[in-house]
């Protein structure tokens, strides 16, 4: 039998934590939610893959689709590593904007809302105190 989503996700929790309740706690899902991802009577979103990927420190085509392997290797892997977690899911967040902005037109973007991060940089300048472009 294939290996399912719900699989890989007890797979990778189970290296961590003894049991689902101590995942869902570290987490900070529902208990009942990560219970039926694990066990597979729920669907993962894909808002819940990407938290588990993060979290888990793995790749979120491999949670979704098996494909792969489950870490990503090399340099770009290793300086998301180096980030605090809030700005490892600013940068998932960022990503995923721009993976569903880049095959818009220029002016149909306009209108996309951007990441915090994004925003608050576009008002304040960069580090040397130059305004950037909107």
């Amino acid at each position: 039998m294939a290996e399912r989503p719900a699989d890989r996700l007890k797979k990778v929790r189970e290296e961590r934590f003894r049991t689902a309740a101590e995942a869902q706690r570290a987490i900070g899902v529902s208990y009942p939610t990560y219970a039926a991802h694990e066990n597979g009577s729920r669907e993962i979103s894909r808002k819940f893959a990407i938290r588990y990927a993060s979290f888990f420190r793995i790749r979120l085509d491999w949670l979704l689709t098996g494909s792969g392997e489950p870490r990503a290797t090399g340099a770009i892997q290793r300086l998301f590593d180096e980030l605090p977690t809030d700005l490892q899911l600013e940068a998932v967040r960022y990503l995923e904007y721009l993976k569903t902005t880049r095959n818009m037109p220029l002016n149909a973007g306009a209108t996309t809302a951007q990441p915090k991060a994004v925003t608050e940089l576009s008002r304040s300048g960069d580090r040397r105190g130059r305004a950037l472009r909107p």
